[in-house]
């Protein structure tokens, strides 16, 4: 049932109403006459004269509602005429501009949702793309060789972390001790497919996963552990990630592939040529640690470090123990400390004693047939490395790690446990 209140609007009926009952809802929604934001009859008035109503604004708002007709109040979208439950809702309506009535809100809230989120889709398929572009080149883990196979292995074990980063870099990678040879299998990982670099990204990928994402990029450093962690709610930070083969499904069974070769232990020529440049780079850089600490800690001498000096130390690794080395190198080195405080004074050639002093020793080793009888602990710098442990844990039976044993030792022993299917190459290692 509807009534014509005045020209601001109508009153709507929700339900039959007795004739009091019409009267007080005929009341409450009374205009003024001469201004529409102003009632003809007080709410305590109304009250008093039908006591049995109740509260009349709740009753009014059960039973009926108010129209406004005017144009002026209108719904600027779909011309729709706004209703008011009661006076209060009625006074917001009236003064609200440019009304929009709760569909054409509704309307609008869903198609800028949509607007929204095909911009969002549309970032994200930047992001697809670029990543799919990043991780596009595929390989199998049968094609790299012995070393990578044992590197990779031991990057996963130690660094990966489901989709984020590795927290590695091609400076501070860690397997062997020896930065040159690490830095360069990081590139060969890289070149082959295993291990993708992400930089920075393109501007469109950058602007995308801003508008994603925001512009936070959590990067926390771990002084302890020497490498960087990432905590951010992106899915792609700057960084090194490792690159998942097509054939494979999920981590544990590139471990269990990877675990397999090495087991294995199946190499080629090519192989047996980096195993021993590889046990040749660490042992170098073993011996690099030590000259470090003599220098530095114990003796605090000057050493100037040559490629006359680097040949020294590659011939006494194939003929002689770490230890038994380490003994030569703390002896010369206290000989040079105190050779230098005899002569009183420093200039040109004074980082070049131990050097001398060195070959000038070996050089008599050599030609009298002499051996290396003492043995020297190693300094506190000098740690047993990643591929050091895994090895001796595979293939040497009374050693967990290599001190005691020359390098040509060390590749002989190695090479005897692996599967070598040309016999000259092991008698050759053998001699």
């Amino acid at each position: 049932m509807i009534r014509n209140n005045n020209r601001v609007g109508i009153i709507c009926y929700l339900k039959p109403l007795t004739n009091e009952e019409l009267q007080v809802v005929n009341r409450y929604w009374e205009i003024n006459s001469s201004d529409p934001s102003k009632f003809a009859k007080k709410v305590d008035d109304i009250k008093a004269l039908f006591p049995e109503i109740g509260i009349p604004s709740a009753f009014v708002s059960e039973n009926s509602e108010f129209v406004i007709t005017n144009d002026e109040f209108s719904c600027s979208k779909c011309g729709k005429m706004p209703k008011a439950r009661n006076r209060t809702n009625y006074l917001a309506k009236l003064k609200k501009t440019n009304y929009v009535c709760d569909e054409c809100q509704a309307i609008a809230i869903q198609l800028e949702r949509q607007r929204k989120q095909e911009i969002i889709n549309t970032y994200k398929n930047i992001i697809v793309s670029y990543k799919a572009t990043l991780f596009e080149k595929d390989y199998d883990l049968s094609d790299l060789t012995y070393v990578e196979k044992i590197s990779l292995f031991l990057i996963l074990n130690s660094y990966y972390n489901n989709d984020k980063p590795l927290s590695i870099t091609n400076e501070n990678l860690d397997l062997s001790g020896s930065q040159d040879f690490d830095s360069k299998l990081f590139v060969d990982l890289a070149q082959k497919g295993c291990l993708v670099i992400v930089n920075d990204l393109p501007e469109e990928v950058q602007e995308a996963y801003d508008a994603i994402y925001g512009r936070y990029s959590r990067l926390h450093y771990d002084n302890g552990y020497n490498r960087s962690r990432y905590s951010e709610t992106r899915d792609l930070a700057q960084g090194v990630y490792f690159n998942m083969p097509t054939q494979i499904e999920d981590i544990s069974q590139v471990r269990t592939e990877l675990y397999a070769h090495i087991c294995a232990s199946k190499i080629s020529v090519s192989d047996i040529q980096q195993i021993t440049q590889l046990v040749e780079d660490i042992r170098l850089a073993n011996l690099y640690e030590c000259i470090n600490w003599l220098e530095k800690e114990e003796f605090r001498i000057p050493i100037e470090k040559t490629m006359k000096l680097d040949s020294l130390l590659k011939f006494v690794s194939k003929n002689y123990s770490l230890d038994k080395t380490y003994y030569s190198l703390w002896y010369h080195a206290r000989e040079t400390g105190a050779y230098i405080q005899k002569i009183g004074s420093r200039d040109f050639k004074t980082p070049r004693y131990f050097g001398k002093f060195l070959s000038d020793y070996f050089t008599k080793v050599k030609t009298k047939g002499w051996e290396l009888k003492y043995t020297r602990s190693l300094p506190m710098d000098v740690n047993t490395s990643a591929i050091e442990s895994l090895i001796c844990e595979l293939y040497f039976d009374d050693e967990f790690n290599w001190v005691s044993l020359t390098t040509t030792e060390i590749v002989s022993t190695w090479l005897k446990k692996l599967d070598i299917t040309d016999t000259l190459l092991i008698e050759n290692n053998k001699d």
